[in-house]
């Protein structure tokens, strides 16, 4: 009875944490142009495939990456990879785009995710978590300020 219980006052506090996120779609700084206006979206055509290798190797070798790199449990965020930099404050996932984890994100949602209790660990409620940004399959997450170069540097990979 105590499970269900627990169970159920943690769906309820993750569907609350969730509401609160919505659509609300905040403008975030780095939009916007020098006249302080919303900046056109851009239509760009992409280069061929790449891969996170790809990816971090860019942003380090642009300087926008601080710190140590950490490894993530992506699949606790519905990712198929990610790696993480604490000190610039990001953790990078690539994600499968038909998943719906990548829908919500990508829309400007949050997602979040409750692993149940096995015999070896508690319970854990993951989330919410929303993108920072957005740029094909590779979501940044940001677990603090994030730079305005790092989001725009991430933005431009491969176009």
């Amino acid at each position: 009875m105590k499970k269900k219980i627990s169970l159920l006052l943690t769906a309820f506090l993750l569907g609350a944490a969730l509401s609160a996120c919505g659509s609300n779609a905040e403008e975030k700084p780095g939009n916007e142009n020098t006249a302080g206006t919303p900046v056109e979206e851009q239509v760009l055509v992409y280069r061929s495939n790449t891969t996170m290798a790809d990816l971090e190797a860019y942003l380090l070798e642009k300087g926008v990456l601080d710190g140590e790199r950490t490894e993530v449990e992506a699949e606790k965020v519905g990712a198929v990879d990610g790696f993480g930099y604490q000190d610039s404050n990001v953790e990078i996932y690539e994600y499968d785009t038909d998943s719906s984890a990548y829908d919500a994100l990508a829309e400007g949602g949050c997602i979040g995710f409750t692993f149940p209790a096995t015999e070896t660990r508690p319970a854990e409620t993951v989330g919410p978590i929303s993108a920072e940004t957005v740029n094909r399959q590779y979501v940044m997450i940001a677990t603090g300020d994030v730079s305005r170069e790092l989001r725009n540097t991430f933005g431009n990979f491969d176009r």
